[in-house]
């Protein structure tokens, strides 16, 4: 295992018989990697460039080069975040991430204050900032997405079709936004609430499949149990309960 400063503190590296690398555990500039490629690329810069981190499981944090203070702790977690772009003088801001579970937050690359709680959670996040993704499978989308910012999503399966600029969307239940692209601005809470909106933007649903057909409406606010659940066109407009 290479050392990475000269003022770098003891580290180990832990071998099978055959010489396999089966552990890491490097503790300098204040890292802790333990696992398998994990933090392999991390270079320390300055106190706020490749330091503070804690990357816990295979391939955790693998890509890093010198964000600085964050949290990895699964396999794959945060494996293809960089960090700053130009090093220490370079553009951005790479500080504050936590992502638990496997494979949570693995498309990052740059972006700082997100955090991921679960399997997948927040795997299609790229280049994002301030997102909280809450869940099995939350925020996992068929490609990774960028400039997305400022969500708030916790249910299994919720958000999972964001592209790139879809932010400022807080929701709450299984399948939430699911169909969701770049709409944003939308409050959802319920089991399968807004479930098949794409696009529009500035809704509030709350109960079970509120709004549930809705795709590309904006401003609508549908209360109760399948409140607006056959809504298509139209803006502006209220419902209380199933209609």
């Amino acid at each position: 295992f290479r050392s990475i400063a000269s003022t770098d503190k003891p580290q180990f590296k832990f071998n099978d018989i055959s010489n396999n690398e089966l552990l890491r555990w490097h503790y300098a500039n204040d890292n802790f990697f333990l696992g398998k490629y994990t933090g392999q690329s991390n270079v320390y810069i300055a106190y706020t460039n490749g330091s503070s981190n804690l990357a816990i499981g295979n391939a955790a944090f693998q890509n890093n080069i010198n964000g600085y203070a964050h949290t990895a702790l699964g396999h794959g977690a945060m494996f293809n975040y960089v960090g700053r772009t130009g090093g220490a003088a370079g553009n951005g801001v790479a500080s504050g991430n936590t992502s638990i579970g496997f494979q949570s937050l693995l498309s990052l690359t740059r972006g700082s204050a997100n955090t991921a709680l679960g399997t997948d959670a927040g795997f299609s996040l790229d280049s994002a900032e301030q997102n909280t993704m809450l869940g099995y499978h939350v925020g996992k989308s068929i490609a990774a997405a960028s400039n997305v910012f400022d969500n708030t999503i916790v249910g299994a399966e919720a958000f999972t079709s964001f592209t790139t600029g879809a932010s400022k969307n807080s929701a709450l239940g299984v399948n939430v936004l699911k169909a969701n692209t770049t709409g944003n601005n939308n409050v959802a809470v319920g089991s399968g609430a807004m479930f098949t909106n794409t696009s529009g933007n500035f809704n509030t649903a709350l109960g079970t499949e509120a709004g549930y057909l809705m795709q590309t409406v904006s401003n609508n606010t549908m209360l109760g149990y399948r409140a607006g659940y056959n809504t298509t066109l139209g803006s502006g407009n209220t419902f209380l309960g199933q209609s």
